[in-house]
């Protein structure tokens, strides 16, 4: 029996497939949202089990590389959240910044492969399944 499962989109940038069909097949109560700002305030106020969002390297921050660490900052009191974040190649080195300071379930490099991204996801959802029972 698959439990509630509730996950949030955020595109920011954008340039890829609409992925909600694919997310709703695993299972997940399918939330998108445009900006960083208002993910973070909307993470704050709902249930959020898995979280799909884009690492955008920055160069103009002085202290991180992205947007995406105060999201990871935010989601420090959520733990069991799985983040399955979307990169460019070309910034692979400077994630690994991110990456080594937060607790990121996965990553994918454009162009996204939908079959790979629903394999990720299924598995993030039978681990929060599976946590549940």
């Amino acid at each position: 029996m698959k439990n509630d499962c509730y996950l949030v989109a955020i595109e920011e940038q954008g340039g890829y497939p609409d992925f909600s069909e694919l997310y709703r097949a695993a299972g997940c109560k399918v939330e998108y949202i445009r900006s960083l700002r208002k993910a973070i305030s909307y993470i704050k106020k709902n249930p959020v089990n898995i979280l799909i969002a884009e690492y955008n390297y920055q160069t103009q921050f002085r202290d991180r590389t992205s947007s995406i660490e105060s999201l990871m900052a935010t989601l420090q009191p959520y733990p069991d959240v799985k983040v399955i974040v979307f990169i460019d190649k070309k910034h692979e080195q400077t994630f690994k910044k991110v990456s080594s300071r937060f607790e990121i379930f996965d990553t994918l490099t454009f162009p996204i492969d939908q079959q790979e991204l629903s394999l990720k996801v299924e598995k993030a959802v039978k681990q929060i399944n599976t946590k549940s029972e």
